[in-house]
């Protein structure tokens, strides 16, 4: 608890450090706050792309604590070896994400800016990149990931 409250705590404090720097500035991204205003149509297009996105991230975490619990049933070897694998595939997982969130940004520039053709070409191009860069790092990583739980036996089998 101590942890999560002090990680709040910290990304408080950044907010406010960054919040105050942003009204002192000069220039244009001085942060104006008699200025701010929601526009409906921009807010409702930022919707129709951003609840969908949630909604994905939100069902992949809902389906890993099922899967988690599910494992968590079939005793502690299986546990010990799902930690094992969970550390390759965090790894996996940190590539894909971040050139998933990238596609994202060059879809949604594209969709705000009424280029649909270049939105098409875009997501196209990220996917295949995701792919490719996925099969390799597959590639890289199975050959590997038997050899190295071999060299540390405390990630395969269970703690005592």
């Amino acid at each position: 608890v101590a942890m999560a409250l002090s990680t709040v705590l910290a990304n408080l404090v950044a907010a406010g450090l960054v919040f105050r720097a942003l009204l002192k500035a000069e220039g244009p991204y001085r942060l104006c706050i008699r200025q701010i205003k929601i526009h409906k149509k921009e807010t409702g297009l930022i919707l129709r792309c951003g609840v969908p996105i949630g909604l994905q991230s939100t069902a992949l975490e809902a389906s890993n604590v099922m899967l988690q619990s599910s494992i968590n049933s079939l005793g502690e070897t299986v546990v010990a070896g799902a930690a094992a694998s969970g550390t390759y595939n965090s790894l996996l997982y940190t590539l894909q994400n971040a050139m998933s969130h990238t596609a994202t940004i060059f879809c949604g520039r594209h969709f705000g800016a009424k280029q649909y053709d270049k939105l098409t070409k875009a997501l196209l191009a990220c996917c295949l990149l995701v792919m490719i860069v996925g099969a390799m790092m597959a590639g890289i990583c199975l050959p590997i990931i038997r050899p190295m739980m071999q060299l540390d036996r405390g990630m395969a089998t269970p703690y005592r």
